[in-house]
Order: C-alpha cells, then structure tokens, then sequence
C-alpha cells in the first residue's frame, strides 16, 4: 500500500534533495505544528514569537534626614520693671540633631518590561507531504513513534547519532521558506528587563517640626526704680517648623526579572529515523494531516486518545530524551517573573526652617522677678542638603496568558493496518512480508 496523498512526515535534508514523491508543504514553513483541537480542522493559525508584560504599581520608601544649621544672633529686652529695660545677652542656639524622617513616600509607578522572544528550543525540518506514489516513508525521512518497547526495525531515536540528526527535547519548527532543514535555535526559559522608569518627579514632603537647642542666657542688673537685682541666667528654645519641599529628580531604574519556562502545553513522542537503506512503511508511525478530519485516509487513525493512540489534540509535540519518555507532558500557555528590588537615587534637596518666638523664661533675682522678652531671631537658614536613596520596591510582573510560538494546526495521524492485513516493508526495491 503506498503513503496516501498528503500525508507530511519531516525531512531534516536540503530543499534540493527533496526524494521524488514527495513535495514541500510550504503552509509549514517555519511555524510550529500543533494538533488541532478536538473536531476542528486542520489549518488554523496564532502565536506569536515574542510578548511584554505589564506589571503592578509599586513604591518606594523615602526615609532621609536633615541636619538644621545653627540660628543666627539675637538680643531683645527684659521687661524687669516699669522704670527700666535691660537688653540680654545676643545668643544663637546649637545645631539640632537630624531632623525625623519625611511624611510621604515615592509615588506608585507601574513600568512594562520588555519584549522578548519565547519560542521553545527547536529543529527545523521541512515538512514533506506524499503525492500518493511512495511506497514508504523515505530514506532518512521522520516520523513520530508512541511506543516505548522500542522502535520498528531499522529506525531509530534522532538523537544525534550515527549522523541522525538530534530532536531530543526539542520541538519542530518549519524550515524557512525555501530553506534547508536543520537549523536550531530557541530555548526553554527566559528573562525580561523591567523598563526604566522614575517616580513622581515633584517628591513633595516635609518632616515634622523639631526644637532649637538651649542656650544660656544672662540677664544683667541695672539702675531702676527700685535697688539694683542680682543677675541670674536662664535658658530657652525655640519652636521649628521644617517647610514643605519638592525634589527636583527622581533618576529611573531598571529590574531584571527572574527566568522562567515558557514552553507551550506538550506531549513528548520520539522522533525517529528511517535508517534501513530504503523507503519503509512500519505499522504505528504517526504522521501529519492537513486535509479535513473527514478526508483522513485508510488505514490511518486521528491521534484523539482512542484506538490505542496518544491524544495529540491541541497539543505541541516536544521530542523524547528516550524512547522511554515517551508520554510525558508540560508546559503552559501562562507565566510569570519574580523580579528583583531595585532603588532609586533622588535629588539633593533642602527645606526652608521657620523658628517660633523664644518664650520668656522668669528670673528670681532675690525679691525682684523679671522677665527675658520673647523674641525672635533673623531668618534661619535652610537645612542641610540631602541626596538619598529610596528604599527598595519589587514590582509584581503580571501573569502572560499565550506563551505560544507561530504555529499552524494539523491533525497528528497514526497508521494502522487493518485486522488480517500485513503491512509490507519495502527493501531493495522489493516488497517482502513483515516478521
């Protein structure tokens, strides 16, 4: 019985040596075959070869500080009685301590990542379809086998030995138009970059107030009214308020995100060769279809799960390390990336510093009481600069639903002979009854 009419099977050759019989099916050039999915027919098409995610608005502490420098001289008047004034001593007060951390945070920020390609590690073959005169699968021709116990007589597992050509762990990718097969590329993972990205460029923010530090003043006995006072000293502070202020630079970053698999849903079936010198037709060989599930020729069987067939439907097909992985399955249309903190630098800023009047501080000079006049003093200046850097923020890159490469839809077809029949090995050029 020869190979029906547009049957596909791979050849990993050149264009140009294409056995007779047998012509390109140039609808396959490189895209990936998929099974076409239960009671659809063969031909759709979708995926794509890269994609982008989007992620989840993060932020970024701002935790800084500030030195306040010293206050500038002043001098008021003691009210010590009606019938004089004495002035106190000009004073500054000390640098305070770091000013307390600010009341506001970075604003959110939800940057994209990058697009990167993510199609799964591949072989290129050319997918060859029968004009219905072969009379096997030819010399070097590859087919798909399901059968752990071992593979027909003369085929063997593409594993890259002998000079067969290596399918382990590896999906098919059609040649590219006109092309040779054999080409690799792909992988099994993949990383993103996080884009560069700022936060709110007007970082507005101000810290809580603070208190000047005490300086000891002198309040020195005069002629009055009434008999000179002892002097006596006394100390006091004075009310800050630190104003509200905006950074002018907030410089972007970047984030890597972590790899991650991004093979689409598979079965694993093994790739195998015809080694025997000449065209062969074995039982149980699984090949391709692209005519409606109705027209599937005698004798072959839709891989759907039934009649002792995988269930190829809506399925990749990614080759087996062995003949004993056949069966196994994996992958995914969705996933995502943990990705790594990142920090930004901000802006050397100041704030401007408003002081409150010092309060009077009473003073007991024997019998007579007086009073420092509350008073204030020049314009305090700004605060030290401050250049910082944000705490750390983790952006959430958003789950990606079709990790599928380019691909177009077959129906995966498996020959089996008819009960009473015996299927003929062709050797030599001549036809001689399976063992």
């Amino acid at each position: 019985m020869p190979v029906a009419a547009n049957v596909i099977c791979y050849w990993t050759g050149t264009a140009a040596s294409i056995p007779a019989g047998w012509t390109r099916e140039t609808l396959l050039d490189d895209v990936y075959p998929k099974g076409t999915a239960a009671g659809v027919d063969p031909g759709g098409t979708g995926g794509a070869l890269t994609h982008s995610h989007t992620t989840v608005s993060h932020v970024h502490t701002a935790a800084h500080t500030h030195t306040v420098p010293n206050s500038p001289a002043a001098s008021g008047s003691t009210n010590r009685d009606p019938g004089g004034t004495h002035a106190p001593d000009a004073h500054t007060h000390d640098t305070n301590s770091a000013t307390a951390n600010p009341t506001a945070d970075l604003t959110g920020a939800t940057p994209s990542t990058d697009a990167i390609n993510h199609e799964p590690a591949f072989f290129r073959c050319i997918a060859i379809k029968s004009d219905g005169t072969p009379v096997g699968i030819p010399v070097n021709g590859v087919t798909l086998w399901n059968t752990p116990a071992g593979a027909p007589t003369s085929w063997n597992l593409c594993d890259g030995v002998a000079g067969r050509p290596d399918m382990r762990n590896v999906f098919v990718k059609g040649a590219v138009a006109a092309g040779d097969g054999g080409g690799t590329g792909g992988a099994a993972t993949h990383t993103h970059t996080v884009a560069s990205h700022d936060h709110a460029t007007n970082f507005s923010h101000d810290h809580p107030a603070v208190t000047s530090a005490a300086p000891t003043q002198a309040a020195v006995g005069a002629a009055g009214s009434g008999a000179q006072a002892a002097t006596a000293t006394s100390g006091h502070t004075h009310a800050l308020t630190i104003g509200n202020q905006a950074t002018d630079v907030i410089t972007g970053n970047t984030d890597a995100a972590g790899a991650t698999n991004h093979e689409p849903p598979y079965t694993a079936e093994a790739f195998i060769q015809n080694n025997a010198g000449a065209a062969d037709f074995p039982a149980d060989i699984i090949c391709l279809w692209r005519g409606t599930l109705a027209s599937i020729p005698a004798s072959w069987v839709l891989c759907d799960g039934g009649s002792g067939t995988p269930d190829l439907r809506g399925k990749f097909v990614r080759g087996a390390a062995t003949l004993g992985g056949i069966g196994a399955t994996g992958g995914s249309l969705t996933h995502n990336h943990t990705a790594t903190g990142h920090t930004h630098a901000v802006a050397s800023h100041a704030h401007t510093v408003a002081a409150a009047d010092g309060a009077g501080s009473n003073i007991n000079a024997g019998a007579t009481v007086c009073s420092t006049t509350a008073h204030t003093h020049p314009a305090w200046a700004n605060t030290g600069a401050s250049a910082f850097t944000s705490g750390t923020g983790t952006p959430t890159v958003d789950n990606y639903t079709d990790t599928q490469p380019p691909f177009s839809t077959v129906a995966y077809i498996q020959y089996q002979v008819a009960s009473g029949v015996t299927p003929l090995r062709i050797l030599a050029g001549r036809s001689r009854i399976l063992p």
